[in-house]
Parts: structure tokens; C-alpha cells; sequence
């Protein structure tokens, strides 16, 4: 008889944090069968073949309606069956969102961590919204009295090797809402600010593989680099990988962190 690759419920209080801190081997990786069918409706539904069909369902329905006569049952198809499709499809859909949103989340603390940052962060996604806006303003207040901008600061933000100064502004400061890298997904899930190099190894580390290798074909990262950071020897890293082909959204991901890691303080 074949054996189960299924967990028992037994299982349910087994650790899955080792006294390092580590995630254990012990995690179960099977996918449940109703997170398996979101991920099949995520992907269909986000493709240009289920938009062909919905169409064609509307122009089918259209051109039945003088053929019955527009029919109680023709018109119950339509004010009946769409919302409770629709409804469905929100569920599953919000399932699918909820778990990427999880698994994001404890990438980030696991980040945070195993960083010189500071463990309080981890799980702030629980505080209530009047403490996030308050952290908010204060670590601007931080940022701005550690770091004041000068002249040659400005000055150095423009240059190809920023100096000591502008180093440490664009590594741990706070590049304002403007001028952050935003992470997003590519079916748009996704909304996460990097206001600095150190933030944006972070994340970078924590994204899944469709979001980095989006930003990256798309230019994103040289574009951030060059127009924001000022960094001729980023923007030329993050450039020749765009056009590599072979390399993994792994490889790719290490050789960026790796020269920002090189070239700013990022843990002085």
C-alpha cells in the first residue's frame, strides 16, 4: 500500500522552530487541495483566455435572449448566476491572496531576524493602524535628525560613487515616498516600500521569484539605481542582468544584494 505523504493531525504541536531560530525540516510542504484549486483559478483567471471566454458567454446569452424569447429563466441566468459566480471567484481568489500575504510576511521577519534591525518589527502588521502611522513619523523624525541633508550631500546623490555622507543617507535614511522603489506584484496584490538600500535588500530577499524577475525585465531596478541612488555601478549590474538569459530570479537577486552590500554601509 502506498504511504500517505499527508501530515496526521498528531503532528499539529510539532515544532517548527528549532531553538536557533531556524525553521525546521519538519514544515509540511504537501498544498492542500482547496489551495491548489485558487492557484488554478488565480492563474486562469488572470489570463486573456478566460477574458475570450466571459466575452463569449455575454454574446452567447445576448444573441439567446429573442431565441427564447426573453425568458424569466433567460434573464435569472444573467441576475442569478454572475454574482454567484463572481462570488465564488472573490473567495478564492481572496484565499490565494491571504496565504501569499502570510508566507510574504514571515519571509520578512525571518529578514529582520537574522539583521541588525530591530525585532519589534516582526508581526507590526498586527498593530493597530493609529501605532503604524505614529512608528511612521517617527522614524522620518529619525531619519531626518540622523542624516541631515546638505549641499554636499545633494551633490553626492548625483555622483557615480556617492560619498561617505550620501552613502549612508541612501543606505539606512529615508528616501521619502517619491523617491522609494515600490515592489509590486505583477497582478498588482502586492505594495511594498523600500525607502533605502538597506529596506530594499530586505525585500528584496522576502519577494517571490514573479515580482523580482517583473521589475527586473521591465528595467525598474537600473532605472531606481540610476535615477534615484546615482549609482553608475548598480545601474550597470542591474542592467546586464536584464538582459542574461539563463539566470534564476536567485542568482539575479544575489548578484544585486551582493553589490549594494560592496559598495554601502548597509551594517555599520
Amino acid at each position: 500500500m502506498k504511504r500517505s505523504t499527508h501530515l496526521p493531525d498528531r503532528d499539529a504541536s510539532r515544532p517548527l522552530v528549532d531553538e536557533r531560530g531556524h525553521v525546521t525540516d519538519s514544515i509540511a510542504r504537501n498544498t492542500p487541495w482547496f489551495a491548489r484549486m485558487s492557484n488554478t483559478t488565480r492563474d486562469m483567471t488572470g489570463s486573456p483566455r478566460f477574458t475570450a471566454v466571459l466575452l463569449l458567454l455575454v454574446v452567447v446569452w445576448l444573441a439567446a435572449g429573442p431565441v427564447v424569447g426573453f425568458s424569466h429563466a433567460w434573464e435569472l441566468a444573467a441576475t442569478a448566476g454572475a454574482p454567484i459566480l463572481a462570488l465564488i471567484l472573490l473567495v478564492m481568489l481572496q484565499h490565494t491572496q491571504n496565504r501569499d500575504d502570510k508566507a510574504i510576511h514571515l519571509k520578512l521577519n525571518e529578514m529582520i531576524r537574522s539583521s541588525p534591525a530591530s525585532d519589534g518589527l516582526i508581526s507590526i502588521e498586527d498593530s493597530p493602524e493609529v501605532e503604524l502611522s505614529r512608528l511612521l513619523c517617527d522614524y522620518r523624525s529619525h531619519a531626518s535628525h540622523g542624516t541631515p541633508r546638505s549641499a554636499s550631500a545633494d551633490a553626492a546623490a548625483g555622483s557615480a560613487r556617492p560619498g561617505r555622507r550620501g552613502r549612508r543617507r541612501f543606505a539606512k535614511g529615508d528616501l521619502g515616498p517619491e523617491q522609494s522603489f515600490i515592489f509590486r506584484s505583477p497582478e498588482g496584490g502586492l505594495n511594498l516600500e523600500a525607502h533605502n538600500l538597506q529596506l530594499f535588500t530586505l525585500l528584496a530577499a522576502g519577494v517571490d521569484d514573479d515580482t523580482w524577475m517583473d521589475h527586473l525585465h521591465r528595467g525598474d531596478f537600473a532605472r531606481w539605481f540610476d535615477e534615484v541612488i546615482g549609482d553608475d555601478t548598480l545601474t550597470q549590474v542591474a542592467s546586464d542582468l536584464e538582459g542574461r538569459d539563463g539566470d534564476t530570479a536567485e542568482d539575479s537577486r544575489r548578484e544585486i544584494i551582493k553589490a549594494i552590500g560592496q559598495r554601502y554601509p548597509l551594517n555599520a
